[in-house]
């Protein structure tokens, strides 16, 4: 019988294999497990899958924007510690410091971590009673040598949170950066090749702003008629710094008031520099799906519309459940984008608009339409898939034409 493979137990492999870390998007992390968006059951799902198969991902996944660059790499196996030989009916003595003697009273077992969490069972032997004291149970670990234990995942508050750095892909992105006394020429060549229109002006390896510079910062200088041989020379300081952990438009309000704004990670590192044109982008990525949406069902209301239903047949279309919303339709502008779809489900509804679409391929597109807009209307950072916005810019069209 033919199995298919685990793509997160591929990866594993073909790092172990090469010795060399695998670098993918979170996007396509997700795909590995047959999810498109996270959420705090996916989120949780995908650690422990990486963790069962000792897969450290860095940056953290759940940290970065979804079309993020994120490392995989193996951590190392920890072997089991042998226990070690005793004679039969030896008992094994230890010494309590001083001190902690009543401490140690009722002390529970410890367990010594294998590779994944698992624990291994220790060693409990009895301790020799001091003077004063009761007798006492120490004990001891297979190993003499302590074991870090990485502390368990917990999905926290964050997880309801969207960050700048989860939100904008610039904030996850390391920018340009180069030094104050480099020829302003050389900085601006460096622009042109990479596209960008500010390069960070940084100093030491702890990654310190001194500035920003950028086409606006040296145009303003050559009109002053100052020198500006090197970046030094055209520094601007009109520039903002937030951590990675600011939520999203916390931050976005920074950026507008700065119109740049430097990104630090935990570390204290730079790791990303976000400007104004950034946050439109962003922000353009999340309205177009509502925009599609609301060009739909216009295109639907219009189709209804073109029916002419009495205002029983609409009254019909409203959810029954609520009967007193029932009573109150009265015109096509009361329905919702599902009364709208089930009143062109209706096969005496749909003749009525003498059209030779085969009925049952339009149903199956709502269908789908309203499936996304579950999804957009659950607002989620990671918006909805390429796919689906294409999805949506396609069914605007076909309902153009009918």
């Amino acid at each position: 019988m033919k199995t298919t493979s685990d793509p997160l137990d591929d990866i594993a492999a073909r790092i172990k294999a090469t010795e060399k870390p695998r670098r993918i998007t979170v996007r396509k992390l997700l795909g590995a497990i047959g999810q498109e968006r996270r959420g705090k059951n996916v989120t949780q799902q995908l650690k422990t899958m990486l963790m069962t198969r000792r897969l450290r991902c860095d940056p953290d996944f759940d940290d970065v924007h979804i079309d993020a660059v994120v490392t995989l790499t193996l951590k190392p196996r920890v072997e089991r510690a042998r226990k070690p030989p005793t004679r039969e009916g030896t008992a094994i003595e230890t010494s309590v410091p001083p001190g902690i003697g009543a401490a140690a009273q009722g002390a529970a077992d410890i367990e010594a971590p294998g590779s994944l969490g698992e624990g291994v069972p220790a060693t409990r032997v009895a301790e020799p009673a001091t003077a004063g004291s009761q007798e006492v149970e120490a004990t001891l670990a297979p190993s003499t040598q302590a074991v870090a234990v990485e502390p368990p995942f917990a999905i926290s508050e964050r997880d309801v949170v969207i960050t700048v750095r989860k939100g904008i892909p610039a904030a996850g992105c390391a920018p340009m950066s180069v030094r104050r006394n480099e020829p302003a020429r050389r900085a601006l060549t460096k622009m042109i090749d990479r596209n960008v229109g500010e390069l960070v002006v940084m100093s030491g390896d702890r990654g310190q702003v001194e500035g920003i510079f950028s086409w606006q910062s040296y145009g303003r200088t050559v009109l002053a008629n100052r020198a500006c041989e090197t970046v030094g020379d055209c520094l601007s300081q009109e520039f903002g710094e937030v951590r990675e952990s600011m939520p999203l438009f916390d931050a976005v309000r920074e950026i507008i008031r700065h119109g740049i704004v430097a990104v630090r990670a935990k570390d204290n590192l730079l790791c990303g520099l976000v400007t104004q044109r950034d946050v439109a982008g962003v922000f353009v990525d999340l309205a177009e799906p509502f925009l599609f949406l609301g060009q739909i069902e216009n295109h639907l209301r219009e189709l209804v519309e073109r029916m002419r239903l009495t205002r029983e047949e609409l009254r019909g279309l409203a959810d029954q459940r609520d009967t007193a919303r029932a009573e109150r339709t009265t015109k096509v502008d009361d329905l919702s984008l599902g009364e709208l779809i089930r009143g062109i489900q209706e096969p005496a509804y749909w003749t009525k608009l003498g059209l030779h679409h085969d009925h049952t391929i339009i149903l199956q597109r709502f269908d789908c339409i309203r499936k996304i807009r579950n999804k957009v209307m659950h607002f989620n950072a990671d918006g909805i898939t390429p796919e689906d916005k294409i999805y949506l810019m396609e069914t605007r069209r076909i309902l153009q034409e009918l």
